[in-house]
């Protein structure tokens, strides 16, 4: 009898700390997440209409710190979701969408480590942003340790802007910015700048060859 007593008492506290937390009076324990949003230019289609718009639809992948790969898509307004997942220091989110057969192609990068109950808004993904992911994926390529990339050394190289422009020229093509020649070429001298040409100096009769 006295058990029976028990558990009715255990359940009705149990009903009611149920209906507390759905009327919001128990906060939940919150649930981690990151998030962002994707947005594509318009291309040809719209020639009268300026700008980049949310797009629906786009895979979004990443990689958690365990190395496993997670993929969601976007919804109508190009807003995506992670839930629950550890990533480590300059993880790559990357999207692709298909646009009149052309597959779109846009990226950023987390900076730093984000935990499972951790919410992190990655932002909108730009060619500013595919720019930097482009070239920490390649210094990641390199065997570079996640911990020693530095985004303010990278944006302040002088080439980055023709990286961005570039990589604007070719979205707005409906073209694919990882296998573009020229933003091969200009992530290679960002990240391996070219040797200065050897400078020469002359002075009446003697020339001086700074080697």
């Amino acid at each position: 009898m006295k058990l029976s007593k028990k558990l009715v008492s255990v359940s009705m506290f149990l009903l009611i700390l149920l209906f507390l937390s759905s009327c919001g009076i128990i906060p939940q324990t919150p649930e981690g997440k990151i998030s962002g949003r994707v947005l594509i230019p318009l291309f040809e289609m719209s020639k009268d209409v300026s700008g980049w718009i949310p797009t629906a639809n786009a895979v979004v992948t990443i990689v958690d710190a365990s190395g496993v790969t997670h993929t969601t898509t976007t919804d109508e307004e190009g807003y995506y979701n992670f839930e629950d997942i550890t990533v480590n220091p300059n993880t790559v989110i990357t999207a692709s969408v298909t646009v009149d057969e052309n597959i779109v192609i846009l990226k950023n990068v987390i900076p730093h480590a984000v935990t499972a109950g951790e919410d992190y808004n990655a932002g909108e993904m730009t060619p500013e942003s595919t720019a930097l992911a482009l070239v920490v994926e390649e210094l990641l390529a390199e065997g570079m340790d996640p911990e020693d990339i530095d985004h303010e050394e990278i944006e302040s190289n002088d080439n980055f802007s023709d990286l961005v422009e570039k990589i604007t020229e070719v979205l707005e093509e409906g073209g694919d910015v990882t296998t573009d020649p020229d933003i091969v070429d200009i992530i290679n001298d960002i990240i391996n700048p070219p040797v200065p040409p050897f400078a020469t100096i002359t002075f009446s009769n003697y020339k001086i060859t700074d080697l």
